[in-house]
């Protein structure tokens, strides 16, 4: 490889942003999980608290930079053109796992589907749960197995939202994030005898989400 392109190539990544949280977030998820460098011992990470800290941190960076990567202008949805409407479980139900569903009256463009996610009160963030089939024919819909999440009687809402491409990179990947997470939470756990915290929910949304309808709903 000359050194023109090496050139080329770190001009590339170091003036973008984007691109340079999501190779630092590599290195840092990758130093986690081989326990640092521990070649004549550079840097290593013995401590399971700082090889998890490690990897949480490079995933973080590793989510924001594909955020902002695909956060691009796309042709704008009116959400009201397809008429999705959550029909079930109504306001106010006590919940935990469900199937959440209504009705569409409008086929959606190709490239996007209808998802169902957690949303939060007061903050807006949201956890992706499931996506839905749609039975255009019979102008219904349902996303099943949507856990709500949280403790005994904390309010949440179940939010439908059509998603386009730039939205399933980042679900996808949060999703990955989530399970990668999960083994960390356990081998913590297991280490400490203590809890972890989850993965935090995703503040941020691409241009092409958006939300169609929601319905408040309790932790049972």
């Amino acid at each position: 490889m000359s050194d023109d392109y090496k050139t080329t190539i770190v001009k590339n990544i170091t003036g973008s942003v984007p691109a340079l949280a999501v190779v630092v977030g590599a290195a840092f998820t990758l130093l986690g999980l081989a326990g640092g460098v521990t070649y004549q011992q550079l840097l290593p990470m013995q401590e399971t608290t700082t090889r998890v800290l490690s990897g949480a941190l490079g995933i973080a960076l590793i989510v924001f930079g594909f955020v902002r990567t695909h956060a691009v202008s796309t042709t704008r949805l009116n959400p009201r053109d397809f008429g999705i409407k959550i029909q079930f479980p109504t306001p106010g139900t006590r919940v935990n796992t469900v199937d959440v569903g209504g009705t569409i009256e409008k086929g959606l463009p190709d490239g996007h589907c209808l998802r169902v996610f957690r949303i939060f009160p007061g903050s807006n963030n949201f956890v992706p749960l499931s996506k839905a089939r749609i039975d255009i024919h019979a102008k219904t819909w349902v996303a099943e197995r949507c856990h709500i999440g949280g403790n005994k009687d904390d309010q949440r809402f179940y939010a439908a939202y059509i998603c386009g491409p730039s939205a399933e990179v980042l679900i996808d990947f949060h999703n990955e994030a989530v399970s990668a997470h999960r083994t960390s939470m356990d081998e913590y756990e297991n280490a400490t005898g203590k809890k972890m915290n989850f993965l935090p929910s995703v503040a941020g949304r691409t241009t092409d989400m958006y939300e169609c309808d929601r319905v408040s709903v309790v932790r049972s």
